[in-house]
This record gives structure tokens, sequence and C-alpha cells, in this order.
């Protein structure tokens, strides 16, 4: 695009947010589902001690300015060329601000974060060993992942926080809720359905917080922000980054459900993607379906009146993190190694790798785990290993994927993929052949960014209606099983036993006070 030439044409783009665990990312959209650009920029990963990791609010803050600012000058943006901003974002993650300076309180404590372990605990004594006893209410099990218990921890070890709770004078936000913060010169305290059912504290039913669980847990409503729909036009508009100020946000949504609502996730349909961890979302329709076997009750997304549909899902906890561990150890220079070692080798030569780096997820939630490589030889080699570490998040969504079979009834023939790890064609291929499920990868691969923007985009007109996103809506490949049954089982059956080996083997986890 010519430098010197502004681009004032009204209504051009959705802009999208797309905050995650380990980068900020700015996308261009257009009408046709297009991503035009891409702004990126990296934060720190902050870890006092073991099983702790910590995000500095600010600076997730200060890059999402940057990559906006850019991306707006690159493309010789004006507020009237961008119809809309939209927000997905990493759930769960916790931040606490001071209602009166609008300054984070603490740094912020990320979903994968395990300090919470004795608030779990305690919880167990007081439930009789029940964990599973809030699900009717909120669809989730106690455990360390969800926000609420990350909130009790702030007020119980940070004086500030517990200060400010007390007088009033705090707000707990996740991510979404700080950005938008943020971004309206600190006019707004709102959320989404969405990421207010990842914290323990809503009613999956009225999509209100729940008194019940904000007197369990102890925590003021009043700390709380307001829920609003997905798609709305309450979010306030932008006044703190001048090159885009008065632009409307109109979509917020989680990024795991921003990818529901990227793929269109119809009843019955299953999505996954392959990120730092697995979030395998099935939406079950209008009505929560609780699950008996390992899975969470959630929301899938809320786009207005008679459109509120749930989710089962399914999180494994470590998927594109583990290439990153590979890297940190020297098993692999860069990520575009890891598709050629483990396609040098015809099998993992009965290598196993569980990557349960600090517990296991969906559907043991085991906190005791800890991560293996299994049935090495003399005979191993790089191949071997890097192979296993790409089956290993395949063999996890089979394992949740079983359980969605169980709990909804439905026999689930395809999976829509999405994520960065979705380019390699290999692994497609093994999840495809574990699974016996033909697996559907999207031709545009930033499937949680086109979700925000479908949020963002129908509530200002930008789309006349779903109908004529999904008619944008393109497949790029589909992969099908070649393995016969008997492989399959075979192949299962080891990585059970794998599985079960690394279950119970962690640490005693401690409580550190600051």
């Amino acid at each position: 695009m010519d430098p010197s030439v502004e681009n004032t044409k009204p209504g051009q783009y959705i802009l999208t947010i797309d905050q995650g665990t380990t980068s900020s990312r700015v996308l261009m959209i257009d009408h046709n589902l297009k991503v035009v650009d891409i702004e990126q920029r990296e934060h720190r990963q902050i870890s006092l001690h073991p099983g702790w990791c910590e995000h500095d609010p600010e600076e997730i803050y200060a890059n999402v300015k940057e990559c906006l600012e850019v991306i707006s000058l690159r493309n010789n943006l004006s507020p009237p060329a961008i119809q809309a901003l939209g927000i997905t974002n990493q759930r769960e993650t916790v931040v606490a601000v001071d209602k009166t300076t609008g300054k984070a309180l603490h740094n912020a404590i990320v979903w994968l974060d395990k300090r919470t372990s004795v608030i779990v605990k305690h919880f167990e004594e007081k439930l009789g060993g029940d964990l599973n006893a809030y699900r009717e209410v909120c669809g989730l099990p106690v455990n360390t992942y969800f926000s609420g218990v990350k909130m009790k921890w702030l007020i119980d070890h940070c004086g500030e926080v517990k200060k400010a709770h007390e007088e009033g004078n705090l707000f707990f936000g996740t991510i979404d809720t700080w950005l938008v913060y943020k971004l309206t010169g600190g006019k707004t305290i709102l959320t989404d359905s969405s990421n207010a059912s990842r914290t323990m504290l809503m009613d999956l039913k009225t999509l209100n917080w729940s008194d019940f669980m904000l007197g369990e847990f102890g925590i003021k409503k009043e700390a709380l922000p307001q829920i609003k729909l997905s798609s709305s036009d309450d979010y306030g508009i932008v006044s703190s980054v001048e090159c885009l100020n008065g632009v409307p946000i109109t979509g917020v949504i989680g990024d795991q459900q921003g990818a529901c609502l990227g793929h269109l996730l119809k009843e019955g349909e299953v999505k996954n993607t392959y990120g730092t961890g697995c979030f395998i979302l099935s939406n079950v329709g209008k009505t929560p379906v609780q699950s008996t076997h390992g899975l969470l009750t959630t929301l899938c997304y809320s786009l207005g009146e008679g459109h509120t549909y749930y989710a089962l899902e399914g999180a494994v906890e470590i998927a594109g993190a583990a290439v990153q561990w590979a890297k940190s150890v020297g098993l692999l220079t860069s990520a575009s190694e890891l598709e050629p070692l483990a396609t040098s080798v015809s099998d993992c030569g009965d290598v196993y790798f569980v990557p349960a780096f600090n517990g296991i997820f969906s559907p043991y939630w085991r906190d005791d785990a800890r991560g293996l490589i299994i049935g090495i030889s003399l005979n191993t080699t790089r191949g071997h290993i890097a192979r296993a570490l790409l089956e290993a998040p395949c063999l996890r969504t089979k394992e949740v994927v079983e359980a969605m079979a169980k709990d909804s009834g439905h026999v689930i023939r395809k999976m829509n993929v999405d994520g960065g790890m979705t380019v390699n064609n290999f692994m497609l291929q093994q999840q495809a052949d574990f699974t016996n499920i033909a697996i559907v990868r999207k031709r545009e691969t930033e499937v949680t960014g086109i979700g925000a923007a479908i949020a963002a985009g129908l509530k200002v007109g930008f789309w006349s209606g779903v109908s004529e996103v999904e008619e944008k809506i393109k497949v790029d490949r589909v992969f099908e099983s070649v393995i016969s049954a008997g492989e399959r089982d075979k192949k299962y059956k080891r990585w059970a036993q794998a599985v079960q080996r690394s279950i119970g083997f962690g640490w005693s986890e401690q409580e550190y006070d600051e």
C-alpha cells in the first residue's frame, strides 16, 4: 500500500487483538475473512518458583498498543477505515487492579500456574473429597486452572489486593477486562460470558455471577466486572490509542470460544486448537451437558437471545509448548526442524512422550503427574523422540475425543482444527490415524482471531449475518485415517501405559508466601 495515501474508506476492516499465553498479536481482517496483515510482540514468562507462571499486565498492554499502532501506520489506517475492534484472549489468567489508580496490584497469574494447589486441597477437605461439587452451578471442577482460585490466592497472599478488596477499591479481571479497561481509558470494566464461564464464579444457566459461588470463594461481587455478550456494543470505544480513537469495541471472546465461532461450530461439531496446549470443544447445543468423563462444561459462544450455545471442553496441558521445551534442551535448533526429524523414522520405535510437565488435564485432572519419555533403547534416535513429541498431543486429543463421545452421546466423525501446529501435515495425519475421524483444516489458519472479528463485525453490520460469514469460510485440506484398527488399538494401549507411569510422580506441592 502506498504510504503517502491515507486509507480512509469507511468500514473496510475489522481489527482483532489476539492476546495469547506467549505473545500478543493484532490482525487486520477484511470482508472476505482474509487476514490482510498481522503484527506480533512476545512477552516475558515470569516464574518465581517451580509451578508458578506470571505475566506483567502493563507489558502486555504496551505490546498490544504497539501492535495496533504499527499495523495502523503500515497500512495507513485512520479510524473510519476500521469498523470495529474485536478482542480474543488467553482465558483464566487473572489481573487485580486498583480502581483509583488503574494500576495492576500484582503480576497476572497465568492459567497454567499451579501455586493454588493448597487452596484446591482446602476445598477438597471442605467438600469431603468431591472436587466436582460445584459443577451443577459453574460446570467446572475445583482446580488450579480456573480464575476463582487465583483470585482467592491474591486476596490471601497479597496485602495490597486484600486491602483494596476490603475497601471496595479493587476489581479482578481476566485479560479481556484489562485490555478493554486500558483501551477505553479506564471507562469500562466489563467481561464477556465466555471468559466469565472460566472463573468458577458464573452461573452457567443465567450467565450472571453466582452469589453462592462468590460466597464459597470469599469474593465480593463489586470486585468483578459486569458480564456482557461476546458480541455487544457495551464495551465502549478506543480512547487511549491515538490512531484508533473512536473505534468501537464490539467483540470480546475467550480464545477457545473464539475458535469455535471462527469455525462457526454447529451443534454436535468439534474443534481442536493446537497452541501452547490443545483445547478441544464440542458444541452441545442450547442446554449445558454435565460431564461424567473428566471434561468441562462451559460456554461455546453467546451472540444474543436464542443464540447461546454450550460446550464440552477437554484441555490438553501441553502441545506447542513441548516444541519450545525441545528447543531449550537442545533436541531441536528450530521448530521447523521437528517435522523432518519426525519423518526420518518409520515409527516412534516404541518411544512415548507424555508432556505432563506440570500435571495433566482432561480427562485425568492430576496435578501430581509429570512429564516423561519412556521406551528408550540403545537404538533410539533423535528422530524417534521427535516423532513421539509430535504424536503426544494427538494421543492426548484421542483421550479427550473418546470422553466427549461418551458424554454427548454423539458419534464424532470430523474435527475442525486450527492453531500454529496445524501447518504440520504429518501431525494432522497422525491425528486422523489415532482418532479415526476426519481432520478438517481451513484455508485461513487464524481461526481464533477470525472468531473475534465475527463477534465484532456482526454487531456493527460488517456482515449481514451468520449465513454470509459461513459462505466465506473455506476448507484447505481434509486428513483421513490410513492405518488399521489393530494398529490404532495397539498404539493407544501403549500410550495408556505411559500415561499411568507419569501419574503420581510429581513432587509435593509447596505454598510460597510473598
